[in-house]
């Protein structure tokens, strides 16, 4: 597992403004509903966002 708080906190001190994506390798996603794997992506990305403070 990546450590996407850190990597997120390195991002901002090198003064990148860019966007993040989330990507889905995982085939399993496919079959779910698209609306409730992007609420759940969304909550998910944002809560990695917070705990890396940035």
């Amino acid at each position: 597992i990546l450590p996407l708080p850190q990597i997120l906190k390195d991002l901002k001190r090198t003064g990148y403004k860019g966007c993040i994506s989330l990507e889905l390798y995982n085939p399993e996603y496919h079959k779910r509903d698209l609306l409730e794997v992007a609420k759940t992506g969304l909550q998910k990305t944002l809560n990695v966002i917070k705990a890396a403070g940035v």
